[in-house]
């Protein structure tokens, strides 16, 4: 009953902001809690030529997002440097393998998985790099992409070559191959993998990097 109460007494609290502050130029309906104005909406309230719709955040005095009357949207950001929770836009999942844990490369010219990440159905911007350590090397070329194969790099007009490098000295070195955003839209969860394949003569050779996904919608 109590529950019940409350319920109409909100919506008559709702009811008449809307008949109090609607007018002919602008109308808000404002709800509150405990007596306290916590949430506006608002439409045509001054801004962007008059006529716009806003979420109104009462207690920080400022707009949340703002349609205005050409459709276009602006949705403010975080105010903290807090983290996007899973599932929503702005998530970011990452996997780093740092220098001091870099691995074996494996066999001349054979794909090997640096890192891998698994990211839950949606749309998401992948990035990631790989940084191929080189040990008394004479004879170097890399390549490297980001899929969800593991230990494939497919020829799909994304894969990205590293320099080749070619010297009668062996030499020691790092070289790094950049892998600039891309979209994988997804259905279901999928682990995403980023692979890189050298070729090489000489001594040993490691990798690092990272893989780094932030979900667009």
């Amino acid at each position: 009953m109590k529950t019940n109460l409350r319920q109409t007494l909100t919506t008559i609290r709702i009811l008449a902001c809307i008949a109090l502050l609607a007018t002919s130029a602008s109308s808000q309906i404002l709800f509150q809690k405990q007596g306290v104005s916590r949430w506006g909406l608002l439409s045509d309230f001054g801004q962007n030529g008059g006529q716009d719709f806003q979420v109104y955040d009462l207690v920080a005095g400022l707009p949340r997002l703002i349609i205005d009357s050409g459709g276009a949207v602006a949705i403010r950001g975080s105010d903290s440097n807090d983290n996007a929770p899973a599932g929503w836009i702005g998530e970011v999942i990452a996997s780093t393998v740092a220098f001091a844990d870099s691995i074996v490369a494996g066999a001349t010219g054979v794909a090997k998985n640096l890192a891998s990440i698994v990211l839950t159905a949606g749309d998401w911007d992948v990035s990631g790099q790989i940084n191929f350590l080189l040990n008394a090397i004479q004879t170097f070329s890399a390549v490297a992409n980001i899929g969800t194969g593991s230990g494939v790099i497919a020829d799909d007009g994304f894969q990205v070559a590293g320099p080749i490098v070619g010297t009668a000295t062996p030499f020691t070195a790092g070289v790094g191959v950049s892998l600039p955003p891309r979209r994988i839209s997804l259905a279901a969860t999928t682990t995403v993998y980023i692979v890189g394949r050298a070729t090489w003569s000489g001594s040993a050779l490691n990798f690092c990097g990272y893989i780094r996904a932030r979900r667009m919608r």
